[in-house]
């Protein structure tokens, strides 16, 4: 950011000197008048309040005038080995217009002006590293925490990390900046360094906020993809033993004794989530796909050489397609137009074995 107001300032300066004569003691000079002249402007509360973007535009550039003013001073205070002129002065009137880049920058927020606001935002955190105002308490992780969320919506995660890194050190955004933080490695994810170094950074935000469910939903989506089914299935274990009480971590373990054919512990797993929560449309569904399973495996077991199977043997398998049916039929009541679970087709099959 240091590097920022350096090249901030060359441009100032480039279009502030008139000419090769023109002394560093005589710029610091114009350039204070001019900080005195844009003051008396903005002090009208009137002024303030009909036109806020001028008024924000005002004290930005009164800000970059400090600034340049402040570069002079030190200029010509180092040709003349005398003090400062104008750094005490324009500290104690300048201060308190600091945090009104803030202001502004969230008053641009508001208007979606995310380009000036990220600007803006950017601006205050150069001017917390200048010595003009480095005795006043400052809020970076706030500046920090909006440009690392506009960015983010910009689509540029790199830059979008680093200022969440900065947001993370303020107790105030710290929640918010790691899950942009997150989300930025989730995007920017390339090679299996970067998964080795995401998941590692997911699973301690994890640990450290457990009921989060942004980062639960990350770390299953992670683990859900290829390489990485014997790891989700200790992860949903685990969460089970941490967990006991959330409707979702048993979710999860249903889900994973289900891939694995554990078609009993998955019933088991799935209404113990829907004890704690009976609209869970998910779970009634994969029970009744978990009684399904289970009759087609017996059906397996039971057929002989030609296919056929005994009747008392297909009366287990209609005891199995009949709880079937039964919680089919109950997320047909919970969701009825399919918008979640497609529970008509394995329905009408189930019917059709059953002879109904």
């Amino acid at each position: 950011m240091k590097k920022n107001l350096y090249l901030f300032l060359l441009f100032w300066i480039s279009l502030s000197i008139q000419g090769k004569d023109v002394s560093p003691r005589t710029t610091a000079k114009k350039l204070n008048k001019q900080i005195e002249v844009l003051l008396q402007k903005i002090e009208g509360r009137q002024y303030q309040k009909t036109d806020s973007a001028t008024y924000y535009n005002n004290v930005s550039e009164i800000i970059k005038m400090a600034l340049l003013c402040d570069f002079y001073d030190v200029q010509a205070s180092k040709s003349l080995h005398d003090i400062l002129t104008y750094r005490s002065k324009n500290v104690k009137r300048l201060s308190g217009y600091l945090e009104t880049l803030i202001d502004a920058g969230r008053y641009y927020y508001r208007h979606r002006q995310n380009d000036s606001a990220i600007n803006v935002f950017k601006f205050y955190l150069d001017c917390t590293e200048s010595a003009l105002f480095h005795e006043q308490k400052y809020i970076q992780g706030q500046a920090a925490y909006y440009i690392s969320l506009l960015t983010y919506g910009k689509k540029d995660y790199i830059t979008s990390e680093q200022f969440a890194d900065v947001a993370l050190r303020d107790i105030n955004y710290a929640k918010e900046a790691a899950k942009i933080k997150i989300n930025c490695m989730r995007m920017g994810l390339k090679n299996s360094a970067d998964s080795i170094q995401y998941y590692s950074v997911l699973s301690a935000l994890h640990r450290k906020a457990p009921e989060d469910e942004l980062y639960f939903k990350l770390l299953i989506e992670y683990l859900s993809s290829p390489g990485h089914k014997r790891q989700l299935k200790e992860f949903a274990s685990t969460e089970v033993r941490i967990r006991p009480h959330n409707k979702l971590v048993w979710a999860l373990k249903g889900e994973t004794d289900m891939k694995s054919q554990q078609w009993d512990n998955a019933i088991v797993s799935f209404n113990k989530a829907l004890s704690m929560d009976s609209t869970m449309v998910k779970a009634v569904y994969n029970i009744g796909l978990c009684y399904c399973s289970k009759a087609m495996y017996l059906r397996r077991e039971f057929e002989n050489d030609s296919g056929k199977i005994k009747r008392k043997d297909f009366q287990l398998i209609k005891k199995e397609l009949n709880q079937a049916a039964m919680w089919l039929r109950k997320a047909e009541s919970l969701d009825p137009n399919e918008e979640i679970v497609k529970w008509k087709f394995p329905l009408q099959k189930v019917i059709k074995v059953l002879g109904n």
